[in-house]
């Protein structure tokens, strides 16, 4: 069965805001069969560092990034130009599915 997690903060510098997201949506259980990440960021986040830090920090996960005018998570709407969202998808390989 998928399990799907997510988490959304505001702040700017972009490798806290993915650490800090990574630690609320995980509560510091990052589930050995992590597939995906989406991320959806502000326009003051830059893609390719937020997918950089995404992928340092776990490695093996396909990513998919967006630029969007405001995020709704956990923590409620953000509209800053600093505010960042994820979604995370864990689950069995035959579950998941991806076509580039």
């Amino acid at each position: 069965m998928l399990r799907f997690y997510s988490a959304n903060v505001r702040i700017a510098n972009s490798a806290r805001a993915i650490d800090e997201c990574i630690d609320i949506a995980f509560e510091d259980q990052i589930p050995p069969d992590l597939k995906i990440i989406i991320i959806n960021a502000t326009m003051g986040h830059s893609l390719d560092n937020l997918a950089a830090s995404i992928k340092s920090k776990l490695p093996g996960v396909t990513v998919l990034a967006s630029s969007c005018a405001g995020v709704v998570g956990k923590a409620g709407v953000g509209e800053s130009i600093y505010d960042l969202a994820i979604m995370a998808v864990a689950g069995p390989e035959e579950e998941v599915a991806f076509f580039p």
